[in-house]
C-alpha cells in the first residue's frame, strides 16, 4: 500500500511541475547553457550544500537498502535492475530540479516562505488560468507529502537496525527487529512524529531545515568513504567488488563534498 501511494504522489508531483514549467515557455538554449556551464554566486556554499543534501545526499539514501529488501530483491542477480532503478530515479530527479528552477525564476527575489509558492502560482495562473494555479498546488502538496512519508517510513529502519547491532542480536532476531511491526521501529516512528511538532513553536523553522540539510550533505563524504572501503573488500562482496571507474567517481565525490564542507567551516570561523 505504501509503495502504491508513493508512486501515485511522485507521479502527480513530477507531471505537475514539468507541465507547469513547460507552460512558461522557458528559453531552452539558456537552460542547456546553464546545465553545461553551471555557476554559483560567491558565498553560496551553504545553499549548494543544502540543495545537494536535500536532493541526493541525506540520510534517506541509506533507507533504499531496506526498501529493496522488503521487496524481496536480495542477491547479486538483482544488481543490474537496481542500478537501472537508481539511475532512472536520479535522471528524473534532474528533470524535476530543472523544472523547479524554471518556476523559481518567475518569483520576486524578496519572496520568502509561503510567498514563494504563491508567487509561482500567480505566474502560472497568468499563463494557464486557474488550471495552472491548482496544478502547482497539487504538485507542491504531493512533494511535501512524499518527503514526509519517505522519512517516516524509512528512517525508523535505521534505528531498529542500530538497536539490533547494539544488542548483538542473532540473524533471526535482527530480522524480527528490523520490521515495520517491531516495537523499535514503531517507537522511533512515534519519536519522529510528535517531538518534531515542537518546531511549530518557532517563528522561522526554515533555518532549522537548512541546518539539517547542510549536516545531511556532510553525510556524503562519510557514505562515499564507507562504500570505497566496503565494496573494495572481495571477502565481503565477492565478485561484486567495485571496479576502478566507480572507485574514481567515489573518490571525486569524497573530495568534492569534503572541499565544500571544509570551505564553509573556514568561512564560518573566519
Amino acid at each position: 500500500f505504501f509503495l502504491t501511494v508513493m508512486k501515485v504522489l511522485v507521479g502527480l508531483m513530477f507531471v505537475s511541475f514539468l507541465i507547469s514549467a513547460w507552460a512558461l515557455r522557458p528559453d531552452i538554449g539558456d537552460i542547456l547553457h546553464g546545465i553545461a556551464l553551471p555557476t554559483a554566486p560567491s558565498g553560496s556554499v551553504v545553499a549548494v550544500l543544502s540543495v545537494l543534501g536535500g536532493v541526493g545526499g541525506s540520510l534517506s539514501v541509506m533507507c533504499y537498502g531496506y526498501w529493496i529488501r522488503e521487496a524481496g530483491r536480495e542477491g547479486g542477480e538483482w544488481l543490474k535492475g537496481i542500478r537501472i532503478d537508481l539511475g532512472g530515479a536520479y535522471i528524473l530527479t534532474g528533470f524535476f530540479g530543472i523544472a523547479v528552477m524554471i518556476l523559481g525564476a518567475q518569483i520576486r527575489p524578496e519572496a520568502v516562505g509561503i510567498d514563494i509558492v504563491l508567487g509561482m502560482a500567480d505566474r502560472l495562473e497568468v499563463a494557464l488560468g486557474p488550471f495552472g494555479r491548482w496544478s502547482l498546488y497539487l504538485g507542491f502538496w504531493a512533494a511535501v507529502i512524499t518527503s514526509v512519508l519517505g522519512v517516516w517510513q524509512g528512517i525508523p529502519y535505521l534505528f531498529a537496525d542500530f538497536m539490533a547491532m547494539f544488542k548483538r542480536a542473532s540473524s533471526e532476531a535482527r530480522e524480527a527487529m528490523v520490521r515495520t511491526d517491531s516495537r523499535y521501529y514503531r517507537g522511533f516512528l512515534l519519536f519522529l512524529t510528535f517531538p518534531t511538532m515542537a518546531l511549530l513553536l518557532f517563528d522561522r523553522p526554515v533555518s532549522i531545515v537548512i541546518i539539517y540539510t547542510v549536516v545531511g550533505a556532510f553525510f556524503m563524504p562519510f557514505l562515499a568513504g564507507t562504500l570505497l572501503y566496503m565494496n573494495s573488500k572481495r571477502e565481503w562482496v565477492g565478485n561484486l567488488k567495485t571496479g576502478w571507474l566507480l572507485n574514481v567517481l567515489l573518490v571525486l565525490a569524497l573530495v568534492l563534498f569534503l572541499y565544500l564542507g571544509v570551505n564553509q567551516l573556514i568561512d564560518a570561523v573566519g
